[in-house]
């Protein structure tokens, strides 16, 4: 029995390549993502516990040089979360992209793999089909061998 030679084999892998590229793309991304996210929190978390303390800084004694340090660091704090936000942002749509071009490469993918399947199940329908036309001839054969011997 012969074996099945998929036509398009070369662009179902070139498929498969383009689809595993965008993937590591879209991942790239995510941890990206997730990096500015967790910077974010912190610097929330470090505005949070510096509003604090200058609230509790202003009971008693006050140390200006102290305030206005923190004041400083605050606003370093808020632009820094600025521009993760604006950073933020513009990731956002670069991944809906990536993420849409990688749903197109999914189905790329998919189409050449689905004539794959049809092109094997006709195959194998064609190799039973030149199977059991051989048994027929055989017992064909077999049949009038017989007779001509009796």
């Amino acid at each position: 029995m012969s074996r099945f030679v998929f036509p398009y084999e070369t662009l179902l892998d070139v498929r498969r390549c383009e689809e595993h590229a965008q993937q590591a793309i879209v991942g790239s991304l995510e941890t990206r993502r997730h990096e500015l996210e967790g910077e974010l929190r912190q610097r929330k978390g470090f505005l949070d516990s510096n509003r604090e303390f200058t609230r509790t800084s202003l009971t008693g004694s006050v140390d200006i040089d102290g305030l206005r340090l923190h004041a400083g660091l605050a606003v370093q704090a808020m632009r820094r979360a600025d521009s993760i936000v604006l950073q933020l942002a513009e990731l956002q749509s670069r991944l809906v992209d990536a993420r849409e071009l990688l749903v197109d490469r999914m189905r790329s993918r998919r189409t050449v793999e689905r004539l794959r399947e049809r092109m094997l199940s006709r195959w194998t329908l064609e190799q039973n089909r030149c199977e059991h036309r051989l048994e027929d001839e055989a017992a064909m054969l077999r049949t009038t061998w017989q007779e001509v011997l009796a």
